[in-house]
């Protein structure tokens, strides 16, 4: 099963707007991956600007090992 995981500035994004991207995920992957609509796999999750800025150096680390 796929799944997505959105992180997204905390603060940033109101209900209505994050209903819209969760929807737009939802629609991509029955549409691109052929997921059954009934079926729900995304993760989104609010995070402080540092805690983002911490993953991105970590996952640029990780790149440059491989």
């Amino acid at each position: 099963m796929p799944l997505a995981k959105i992180h997204v500035l905390e603060g940033q994004y109101d209900k209505t707007r994050l209903g819209k991207m969760s929807a737009a995920i939802q629609n991509a992957l029955i549409d691109v991956l052929g997921v059954q609509p009934t079926t729900s796999f995304r993760s989104i999750m609010s995070c402080h600007a540092i805690a983002i800025a911490i993953r991105q150096l970590f996952l640029d680390r990780n790149t440059l090992m491989t």
